[in-house]
């Protein structure tokens, strides 16, 4: 049985050993900051994942449910009836596919352009903005022009059948999905944000570098190579 370093991620741990919640949290950012893209990927289904989930739990607070796969799965599935098992495959996977892409799209491009600076706090009240951003879009163009086109749906989706209750489930669903997308971010150097933002800059300027900085990174220091506990 071997151990690593307590900034090497993943860890191997002996029978009785405790991770604290501090460690992981550290081991975590490192391995994200390392890892930028697979971090974004893993981020944006669990996000994804959390958010649909309390979509479909929502008529428990007495909000409308929100299915966006089947949405989806209409829009996508062209010919096919709404609630059938082929519309609702076909709607999930676009529906993970955005979820990730809009992960991507606040680590790369939302991020640094958002306020609240670089505060502890920062990451999380960015997240939430962007989260707003989203709703605006869903509950404004989305819902009224497209979901549920010509059927008076109206501003922001306020004059349908559930009148304020539509909106709000889709503000409170988008801000469950907030809440999660922001764990690769981190203040400071590390986190996979700033790292998926530094990618970007450099495969747009420096192509030929890229193969160069992966090679670097799968290289693993000897100090951190997995040693024999005794």
């Amino acid at each position: 049985m071997t151990a690593t370093r307590p900034d090497a991620f993943p860890v191997r741990l002996t029978t009785g050993d405790a991770l604290k919640p501090a460690d992981m949290e550290r081991q975590w950012f490192t391995w994200s900051a390392r890892h930028p893209v697979a971090a974004l990927l893993i981020v944006g289904a669990v996000a994804t994942q959390i958010a649909t989930t309390v979509g479909y739990f929502l008529p428990a607070v007495g909000l409308p449910s929100l299915p966006w796969p089947l949405f989806n799965g209409v829009l996508s599935a062209t010919g096919s009836k709404y609630g059938t098992a082929g519309s609702f495959f076909v709607g999930e996977f676009v529906h993970f596919l955005n979820g990730v892409v809009f992960v991507f799209l606040f680590a790369i491009l939302m991020y640094k352009r958002l306020p609240f600076g670089r505060r502890r706090a920062a990451a999380l009240w960015k997240a939430m903005t962007f989260a707003v951003i989203l709703t605006l879009i869903s509950a404004g163009i989305l819902v009224p022009l497209v979901y549920e086109a010509h059927q008076g749906y109206g501003f922001l989706s306020f004059y349908g059948p559930l009148g304020w209750k539509l909106p709000l489930a889709i503000l409170v669903w988008h801000l469950v999905y907030g809440v999660h997308h922001r764990s690769p971010a981190r203040p400071g150097p590390g986190g996979a944000l700033r790292s998926a933002r530094r990618i970007g800059r450099c495969a747009r300027r420096c192509p030929g570098v890229m193969s160069k900085v992966r090679a670097a990174r799968n290289r693993v220091p000897a100090c951190q190579r997995p040693r024999p506990i005794d």
